[in-house]
Formats: structure tokens, C-alpha cells, sequence
């Protein structure tokens, strides 16, 4: 328990220090499933269930200078081991983690400015390319720093962020401690510009860059890739909306050259006076390799969210993998409904194929995803999902099952 009161420990200590400056948050995240996606009907499903805990201090000591500091614990129910390696209600398992960590100035040189460094979430327009993986029993965090020059319908972000780091800080001043050793880490950087401007319309423009200094094959490194694109949502008159995705990719990877694109399109109709809030059709392609292509062709979503766009049963939410670097095609339609206030259903119809054909088959199936929400006060939510899977010749080919899958959450959550 040492790591959990030495964190309890320091905010307390902050929290008397700047007592008139400080905000807190936190969620308790309790998620239950039921689990049975190997298209065998006659096994029987695995259970299990997650525990998701925050804890966050904002700090805003003076002007302009702001301090976050938010601390996470994530398991599994009965996870816990002894030093014995038994399981016990007294086992302490060291999964405590600084989710995020930050200072921010405000201001930062001239007007406009802010400059945030440390460790934080990261989240731009629908999430598709970069998401903060809410989704997930830890969620996403990235190291690293941020420039934001915001000024009124206008915001550009440039960031720096280290995802894999290789070379250690020394022991000692020594020669030989400090002795030069290539880096082998990883990079991530970027550019992200948005434009409110117009008050129904959102456009986002961004170019990001991914290094992967490893050499597995001889005078290349492993990625050297460039990601570029679009995002834009707004309505046509007061029903009618849209939403579009378009992105490109270009580098290399080891020594293959790569040129991928993705494209998501939605359009959809508001309902005012109607327990039917709203009906929209997606379309989505993300490019694939085709058999005996010596360069690649399959798009790979840098930080992006599968589990949103690519259904909630999860079977395509690390794409090019999920997909055999065959890339992926996905038409949907989704009905939102809103009976209350407090109540919000979401029904959704996937049909997926490969955009590239796998053993001269495309078909991957058919999904179906029920969501309840129901939002029991501003501080307590419960969601149920319940979702199924119809493989098609690609999925029953590869996992020798041809029956529906079935998958189910219960999620409770309190957070203030």
C-alpha cells in the first residue's frame, strides 16, 4: 500500500497548500461482460469484470500556471495475488499508475500561447485518428509537449510525443555511462489545426508523423510514416447532418513503401418532437494490400478508436491486423433514440467486408449493437449493451466457426 498513501499523501499536501486553487475529480468505473465471440454456441461463455478508479487534482497555483495531477487504478475483479502467487482478499497487486500529470502556462511568450508539458490525454474531432480510449478499462496517455495558439474560430496544436523510449538516464557521470547509444525509441508528432468559423460548419486539418527508429531491416528504419487529412461535421439547414473523414498515409515501413487512404462518411436526419432522435447511414473504407503487392497499401489508424466506428464487439479495432492487412469496408445504419431525459438508446447494423480479398472471399459479416444509457443523476450512470455477430466466409473460414456470437457489458459508473 506504500504507492497508494504516498499518492494520497502528496494531494493532500497540495490541497492544504493551495486550498482556494484546487479542483478535484474522480469516477469509480465498474464493467461486467459476458464473452462469448469464438462463433462456438456450444462453449460457454467467460465472464469477468473491471474496475476502473480516478482520482484527479487541478491546481491553479497563479495566473496562468495550472497543474494536473490524476492517479488510476485498473483490475480485474479477484485479481489479487499474495507473494505466494495465491489469490487473496489481503494481495496487493501494483497496477497504481499516474494516468496523467501536467503543467500548463498560459500565455506562454505572448498572447494566445499555452504551452502544456508532462503526461495527458489527447483527443481531435470524432476521435477516429486520435482518441483518449475512454473505452478501455486504462485508457490512453501520452508523454510528451503541446504548443495551443487559440484565438476566436481558430485553434493549432503542435505536439511532440515520445511512445517508446529506449535509452535510460545514466547512473553516474562515467564515461562509459554516458557513453553514446542510438536511440531505438519511438516518436509521435504533429500538427492540428481547427476552424469553428462558420457556426454550422467544423473543419479539421492535420498532419502527423510516426518514428519507429528500430532497424530490422538493414538501413531502414522501421516506420517513417506521414499521416494527413481532413475532418468535417455540421448540418445542412436545422435536420440534416454530416460528418466526413479523409485521410491519407505515405512513407515507409523497413523497406516497403507506403501509400494508404481512408474515407468515413456519415449522413444522418434529426427528428424534433419524436422519441426517434436520429437516423444516419455510415460508410467507411480503409484501404487494404492486395495479394502479391510488394508495397503497402493498408491504412493503420495512429491512436485512433475502433471500438466506436468498427463496431463494439471489438473484432476490428486494430486495423491492419484485425483485417489481415486486407484493409476493411463497413456500411451502417444507426437509429438514436431518446424515450426521457434520462434514457438514450443507440441500435446499429454493420455489414462488413474486406476492401482487399482474402483466398478470393471478402465477406466478413454482420453486426448488430443494442446500447442503453441511463443517466441516473449528474453523478451516477448506468449502460447495457448487448450485441451479436453474424461471420461471414472470411471469419468462418479463419476461425473454423460458423455460429452468431454473442457479447454483453453491464456498466456502472460514478464520478464527480
Amino acid at each position: 500500500m506504500k504507492k497508494i498513501t504516498l499518492f494520497l499523501s502528496f494531494f493532500l499536501v497540495i490541497s492544504f497548500t493551495f486550498a482556494q486553487e484546487i479542483k478535484w475529480d474522480g469516477e469509480v468505473r465498474v464493467h461486467g461482460e459476458f464473452d462469448n465471440r469464438d462463433f462456438e454456441i456450444s462453449t460457454p461463455p467467460n465472464y469477468y469484470t473491471l474496475l476502473r478508479a480516478r482520482l484527479g487534482a487541478f491546481i491553479q497555483p497563479i495566473e496562468n500556471v495550472k497543474v494536473y495531477f490524476q492517479i488510476q487504478d485498473s483490475r480485474t475483479f479477484g485479481e489479487e495475488k499474495d507473494v505466494a502467487l495465491k489469490f487473496s482478499t489481503t494481495g496487493y497487486m501494483r497496477n497504481l499508475d499516474l494516468h496523467q500529470g501536467y503543467f500548463q502556462i498560459d500565455n506562454f511568450i505572448f498572447d494566445n500561447l499555452s504551452m502544456k508539458l508532462g503526461r495527458m490525454k489527447l483527443s481531435y474531432g470524432n476521435e477516429r485518428i486520435i482518441e483518449q480510449g475512454n473505452w478501455s478499462n486504462i485508457g490512453r496517455s501520452f508523454d510528451g509537449g503541446l504548443l495551443s495558439y487559440v484565438i476566436p474560430n481558430h485553434k493549432l496544436d503542435a505536439f511532440v510525443f515520445n511512445t517508446g523510449e529506449t535509452t535510460l538516464a545514466p547512473l553516474s557521470a562515467t564515461p562509459n555511462d554516458v557513453m553514446y547509444v542510438r536511440d531505438y525509441g519511438k516518436l509521435f508528432t504533429g500538427v492540428y489545426y481547427t476552424n469553428t468559423y462558420f457556426a454550422e460548419h467544423h473543419i479539421d486539418l492535420y498532419l502527423l508523423h510516426q518514428l519507429d527508429r528500430r532497424i530490422t531491416v538493414s538501413g531502414h528504419n522501421d516506420l517513417n510514416r506521414f499521416t494527413t487529412g481532413l475532418f468535417a461535421k455540421g448540418s445542412i439547414r436545422k435536420e440534416i447532418f454530416y460528418e466526413g473523414d479523409l485521410a491519407f498515409q505515405l512513407g515507409t515501413k523497413q523497406d516497403k513503401d507506403i501509400t494508404a487512404s481512408l474515407v468515413g462518411l456519415t449522413a444522418g436526419y434529426k427528428f424534433e418532437n419524436s422519441y426517434l432522435s436520429t437516423l444516419s447511414i455510415s460508410y467507411e473504407h480503409l484501404s487494404g494490400t492486395s495479394e502479391g503487392n510488394s508495397s503497402i497499401r493498408s491504412f493503420d489508424i495512429p491512436y485512433g478508436s475502433g471500438h466506436q466506428f468498427y463496431g463494439f464487439m471489438d473484432y476490428f479495432v486494430n486495423i491492419p491486423r484485425d483485417t489481415y492487412d486486407r484493409g476493411l469496408q463497413d456500411i451502417y445504419v444507426r437509429a438514436i433514440l431518446h424515450p426521457s431525459d434520462i434514457i438514450y438508446l443507440s441500435f446499429t447494423l454493420h455489414d462488413f467486408h474486406l476492401a482487399e480479398s482474402l483466398g478470393g472471399e471478402k465477406a466478413l459479416g454482420q453486426e448488430l449493437d443494442i446500447i442503453g444509457n441511463l443517466k441516473y443523476n449528474k453523478f451516477v450512470s448506468f449502460e447495457l449493451g448487448a450485441c451479436a455477430f453474424i461471420p461471414g466466409k472470411v471469419i468462418r473460414t479463419i476461425f473454423n466457426g460458423a455460429d452468431v456470437s454473442q457479447w454483453a457489458y453491464l456498466t456502472a459508473r460514478g464520478s464527480f
